[in-house]
């Protein structure tokens, strides 16, 4: 993961208006323990060249999760305003969905939801 730093760099130089870099910086993030700052700051150089990069924004909500850095809240919260603030027909829709998965996922009566 230390490694990928160069070629991520390389790869925002040479197209800086190609969102894909930043959003593998923020998978390096998570793995490497970026704060909850610099993950928003990634994210938010991703919003300014693609405001509803799904992958940018569910990459950024695993980091708030409780499994990684995170919380339920926090992932909630974090599902919530991308949701709220996304046009009709945004996949950023489902992100609450997610946030919610991500919580219960594994403890007693989440597969009764899930369905058979």
């Amino acid at each position: 993961m230390r490694a990928s730093r160069d070629d991520i760099e390389r790869a925002t130089a040479l197209r800086p208006d190609d969102p894909s870099p930043l959003v593998a910086e923020i998978l390096r993030a998570r793995g490497l323990g970026y704060s909850h700052e610099e993950v928003h700051a990634l994210l938010s150089r991703v919003t300014d060249l693609a405001p509803q990069h799904f992958e940018a924004h569910s990459s950024a909500l695993q980091d708030w999760t409780a499994k990684w850095h995170g919380s339920h809240r926090l992932a909630r919260e974090f599902a919530e305003k991308a949701a709220a603030g996304a046009p009709p027909g945004s996949l950023l829709a489902v992100l609450p969905m997610i946030a919610w998965y991500e919580n219960h996922v594994g403890k007693p009566g989440a597969a009764d939801f899930l369905g058979p």
